[in-house]
């Protein structure tokens, strides 16, 4: 959890060795619940260098050691960290089906947060795949989830998505108002900008 705490707070050096530092214990007690949690801060950490197939790596070894200990939700959040490496490799088709498994993942364990983030997920792969109608109803299907579930971040990355989806299919007015609420998400969290 140190790992993962000083990424969020935008020490990425940090994380990645006290991700390295639970590992090596985790590892030494043979504890795969634990080498699963290390080995997702590096996977986050790999993807956020642009190395997209140490991220995938780190998946198939977190995937593995999630099925050895019985670990459904941390194999639906490792096809959502996949999903979206496929997606930074331009893999559209991978990142929409491992994605998918990722969405049907954490609806069959009924967490609505997960379930907002793997829905965002989808509504960037559409964005990307310049189906923007479709990402914009995902989006808003994200954003409605985010809020029940109280994630202001995956909310304010929802709007994003539907703004820019909403612009690049010609709506100025619709992602005007995406944008201005977006921007009032960000406020309320005491963020100057957006970190997606």
């Amino acid at each position: 959890w140190a790992g993962f705490y000083a990424r969020e707070l935008g020490d990425d050096g940090a994380g990645a060795e006290l991700s390295e530092q639970a590992l090596r214990i985790a590892q030494s007690n043979d504890e795969p619940v634990g080498q699963a949690a290390a080995l997702s801060g590096l996977a986050m950490d790999a993807r956020i260098r642009g190395d997209n197939t140490g991220a995938l790596a780190h998946g198939a070894r977190i995937r593995a050691l999630a099925e050895r200990a019985d670990l459904p939700w941390r194999i639906a959040w490792t096809d959502n960290h996949d999903g979206l490496a496929l997606l930074a490799d331009g893999d559209l088709e991978g990142a929409a089906a491992v994605t998918d498994d990722s969405l049907r993942g954490f609806a069959e364990l009924g967490d609505r947060r997960a379930t907002g983030w793997a829905v965002t997920a989808l509504a960037q792969i559409a964005l990307e795949s310049g189906e923007y109608e479709e990402s914009i109803d995902r989006a808003s299907e994200a954003l409605a989830i985010s809020r029940e579930a109280g994630d202001g971040r995956n909310a304010t990355w929802a709007l994003e998505l539907a703004s820019e989806a909403a612009l690049l299919a010609g709506d100025q007015e619709a992602a005007e108002r995406y944008g201005r609420e977006a921007a009032r998400w960000l406020e309320e969290r005491g963020m100057p900008a957006s970190p997606w």
